[in-house]
């Protein structure tokens, strides 16, 4: 039976694998923002003043990596001592692979399905070279459902070129670690290439489906969830974000703001 930390570093050395070539040398120009994409960060990642653009269809989420290893990791107890049953259902709402982002402070989401008075610590680490970037204790959750982190809140910044990891960890006893609840997934920050770029600045683009297949995982999930906050009751922009994450084999009460 594996300790949480080892899961942790199965992750991690999974990422690797996937980190010193960094891909192909589209992929590398990605990574090596011009000054003009630095500028385009802001204009990409955040929501238009204009009236909100959602299309009626639902998004098409097309993975940006297939074949990178797995950097996922669900939510299983990893204790006999303590049943999984008794403990909140946990879900990093993340693809198998590390997920894409345009934002150098995403946010991102994970999924609790009850409260908890149990300690949550959130971690972020980049990956080759290893480097713990955050730990922290979260906040308890005011209400089950899906929870955001705001990377910007805790003073850090994802450089281009890296594969970082972070995780969300449930500890319901400090004395036993092997008891520890842990989801979480891979992220890597990437610039928005022209196509895209000019898309997002179409005040009639539908953000969230262009982020989509443009393989931007974090922020088409951010703005489904610029969308709903702003219009709370529209069922149709809860259905295609449920439908965005079946589309990575995850099914949860999505209903949540």
């Amino acid at each position: 039976m594996q300790a949480p930390q080892s899961i942790i570093g199965l992750a991690l050395a999974a990422a690797v694998a996937l980190a010193p070539g960094l891909g192909s040398a589209e992929e590398k120009a990605k990574d090596e923002p011009t000054t003009q994409q630095r500028d385009d960060e802001q204009q990409a990642t955040a929501p238009p003043d204009s009236e909100l653009v959602i299309a009626s269809n639902m998004p098409m989420f097309v993975p940006p990596n297939r074949g990178a290893p797995p950097m996922r990791l669900g939510g299983a107890t990893r204790s006999a001592h303590k049943p999984a049953e008794a403990l909140p259902r946990m879900q990093a709402l993340v693809p198998e692979q590390p997920g894409w982002t345009l934002a150098s402070q995403p946010v991102l989401y994970w999924y609790l399905d009850k409260t908890t008075d149990f300690t949550l610590e959130f971690g972020l680490q980049r990956v080759d070279p290893q480097q713990q970037i955050v730990r922290k204790r979260l906040s308890r959750p005011a209400q089950a459902g899906i929870q955001r982190i705001d990377v910007a809140e805790h003073g850090v910044k994802l450089e281009p070129g890296h594969i970082y990891f972070w995780f969300v960890k449930l500890v319901p006893n400090p004395d036993n670690p092997e008891q520890d609840k842990i989801v979480g997934g891979g992220i890597r920050r990437v610039s928005a290439d022209d196509a895209l770029t000019q898309e997002l600045a179409n005040p009639s683009t539908s953000r969230p489906h262009a982020l989509a297949q443009a393989g931007m995982w974090y922020d088409a999930m951010d703005a489904y969830a610029e969308a709903i906050d702003a219009h709370p009751s529209d069922s149709a922009l809860q259905q295609q974000r449920a439908a965005l994450l079946e589309q990575v084999n995850i099914a949860i009460d999505s209903s949540s703001r």
